[in-house]
């Protein structure tokens, strides 16, 4: 099926409401469920053992000659320091028992991520920033038990050395390091793996030539859609009703013409949008023309045998 689309969404209801969508459009549609399982790899270690041993890594004359590697020690070892800096700016203006969510700094953090917040297509650096810092305090705070919940908030327990303080930092921007190396400075790798499901809506050929995309835009603004499958199909059906549109204008200029007459029509072709900067180049592969006439077959755009094809709407 060269003219379907498919979406990813991460709830069932969603799913079921976009089948009901493209069916209220006259498309077909249908839901599946898809669940698939995810592994993410961490490195867990006090921030002074990840500052030693990025200190030995770089030291090392195997990286000595690699630029790549040694930008992503020097940046890991900013990070850390930034880490230890945050903490120790946090800690020294709190002590134990003081109550974490209240006060001018919490009031702002409410501020810039509450639902008005959301609203707003930029943060500034400042607070960009800000939020930044805040969050990394309090994950630093949590993994380190740091934050003890009552009834009527969430209070700091205790206090504790910035560098002695248990962070944990994405092996990957490690370049996934070798066991005995971690091993050596007491760093621990975490491998945590998790199980997901999405719902894929494999919307029919008809949604092409039936769906209005802004309506299909605004229906996916208001659920749980995956964006880039949400943002590809988009784009997709846009660009595959150029496909089609043109693919008529043929049709209806020839009246009726044979399957090898389009194929070479539309093998390479450009369009220009009126009233728009943009200039479309299309280099189609002969299989997907051929899967093309054969969805708008199914769907009663074109009929006749493959000599004689005529568009229906004439």
């Amino acid at each position: 099926m060269a003219l379907g689309e498919e979406i990813l969404l991460y709830k069932a209801e969603d799913a079921e409401e976009l089948v009901r969508f493209a069916k209220k459009h006259k498309c077909g549609a249908s839901k599946r469920v898809l669940t698939s399982i995810h592994t993410e790899m961490n490195l867990k270690g006090s921030i002074r053992t990840f500052l030693s041993f990025v200190q030995e890594m770089q030291s090392k004359e195997s990286i000595g000659d690699s630029p790549e590697r040694k930008d992503v020690y020097l940046e890991a070892a900013d990070e850390m320091h930034h880490r230890s800096k945050v903490l120790e700016e946090f800690l020294t203006s709190h002590k134990a028992g003081d109550r974490l969510d209240q006060g001018p700094e919490w009031e702002r953090l409410q501020q810039l991520t509450g639902s008005e917040a959301s609203e707003q297509t930029s943060l500034c650096e400042e607070d960009e920033s800000f939020l930044h810092d805040r969050y990394l305090t309090l994950i630093l705070l949590q993994e380190n038990s740091l934050i003890e919940p009552r009834d009527d908030g969430m209070y700091l327990r205790g206090t504790i050395d910035p560098e002695e303080a248990i962070t944990e930092y994405p092996a990957d921007l490690l370049l996934e390091p070798e066991s005995d190396d971690l091993a050596t400075h007491g760093i621990t790798r975490l491998i945590t793996t998790y199980s997901e499901t999405v719902y894929p809506v494999t919307l029919g050929p008809e949604s092409v030539l039936m769906l209005e995309l802004d309506e299909l835009e605004k229906f996916g603004q208001s659920r749980e859609v995956e964006e880039d499958s949400f943002s590809r199909a988009l784009m997709n059906l846009a660009l595959k009703k150029m496909i089609v549109d043109k693919v008529i204008l043929f049709l209806r200029e020839k009246k009726k013409t044979s399957r090898e007459e389009i194929l070479a029509q539309m093998k390479d072709f450009e369009l220009a949008i009126p009233d728009t900067i943009d200039h479309f180049s299309f280099h189609l592969h002969t299989s997907f023309i051929d899967e093309l006439l054969d969805d708008l077959r199914k769907i009663r755009t074109i009929q006749g045998k493959d000599s004689r094809i005529r568009f229906i709407g004439e």
